[in-house]
């Protein structure tokens, strides 16, 4: 679940801070790397203390303004800065306050990076947000597609920033839904794993299904709400990537809502007797070279291979068999200009005579 994964960051970061204690000091907050807001809200906390502490100083009737006392209290307060002592309990509830922040605004961009961005301003120069989108971890498809809607340097208010990220998404998704979802999967990965995600990294359903509804995703989200109501739980970072791309098809072979007519012949093809003889199956082509193929070319992945068969196998053409395997070899990462590839595309193009 989402949260399991939330509070699992959260105390990997109080681990770093307190280790098996229960207080630390500021200084060792900063060097333990802690989370930025984390070490200015308690740096701001100190600072006030000194403050109310300077001036309880200026009150009595002590010197405290002589050149060489000041000089000493300045290094004093400069100590009790590094020194000063929280609890755990105090900083617990500031990290994951932090923690939830990195979450969410990874999830659900359009929603949480206004409230970011705008916390005291009701606007901001155009170019001011564009740069302040450029420092959170969303992926050259906000940044690209937030300055392109911005014209110069004109203000921009948080409603109107929710508006241009909504758009932003809108058409990340209409050019490629799959890669987009995936960089925005691969970011939030990353922030849980604490390093690159890789191909066989488990992925939370629930986390996917969460990512999908804060980037405007609602049906895809219900496929997969539907997968965790059958029992499944997690799936493989490659997986994903399948399903996903999957998804995309079905979207796209929805009919238009106008069809022009159509004969029959041009529906069903010619009549049985002029039909073209049928092709040999691929599968029966390559024969005793399946384990060849699907060690050399697919790295041992027979999902792989037989998602690429499945694709290659209804094409009647051998321009379109050869554009197809092109696009599979992209699709999945294949070295399509290795001896072992082209011997595969001999394979391939073998049916068509």
């Amino acid at each position: 679940m989402l949260a399991d994964h939330i509070e699992a960051v959260k105390e990997g970061m109080l681990w770093r801070m307190f280790g098996d204690g229960d207080a630390v000091e500021l200084g060792q907050v900063r060097d333990r790397g802690a989370p930025p807001s984390v070490v200015r809200k308690l740096t701001g906390e100190v600072s006030s203390l000194l403050e109310e502490e300077r001036e309880r100083r200026q009150k009595g009737p002590l010197n405290y303004g002589h050149p060489k006392v000041k000089a000493l209290l300045d290094q004093l307060d400069e100590l009790l800065m590094e020194v000063a002592t929280f609890r755990r309990e105090e900083v617990e509830s500031l990290v994951e306050e932090h923690v939830q922040w990195e979450v969410w605004i990874r999830l659900a961009p359009s929603e949480m990076v206004p409230k970011v961005i705008f916390r005291e301003d009701d606007s901001l120069p155009g170019e001011e947000v564009v740069r302040a989108v450029e420092r959170l971890p969303l992926g050259g498809a906000y940044v690209d597609g937030l300055r392109k809607l911005v014209e110069g340097n004109r203000e921009i208010g948080r409603d109107e920033l929710k508006d241009l990220l909504w758009k932003v998404e809108r058409e990340a998704i209409a050019r490629d839904p799959v890669g987009f979802l995936m960089e925005g999967l691969a970011s939030l990965m990353e922030f849980f794993l604490g390093r690159e995600v890789r191909e066989e990294d488990g992925v939370d359903l629930d986390i996917l299904e969460n990512l999908l509804r804060g980037r405007g995703m609602g049906e895809w989200a219900k496929l997969i709400r539907v997968q965790r109501a059958l029992g499944y739980e997690e799936w493989k970072f490659s997986q994903v990537r399948k399903v996903l791309e999957m998804c995309h098809e079905v979207e796209e072979e929805r009919p238009p809502e106008c069809i022009k007519p159509i004969s029959v012949e041009e529906l069903l093809g010619p009549s049985p007797e002029e039909a073209p003889p049928p092709l040999p199956p691929l599968r029966e082509l390559i024969g005793r070279r399946e384990k060849y193929f699907i060690r050399k070319l697919f790295g041992k992945d027979r999902e792989v291979y037989e998602a690429v068969l499945d694709r290659l196998e209804p094409i009647r053409d051998a321009r379109q068999a050869e554009a197809k395997l092109e696009e599979c070899y992209r699709i999945y990462g294949l070295e399509g200009d290795s001896k072992v590839a082209g011997e595969f595309r001999e394979v391939v193009l073998s049916r068509y005579g």
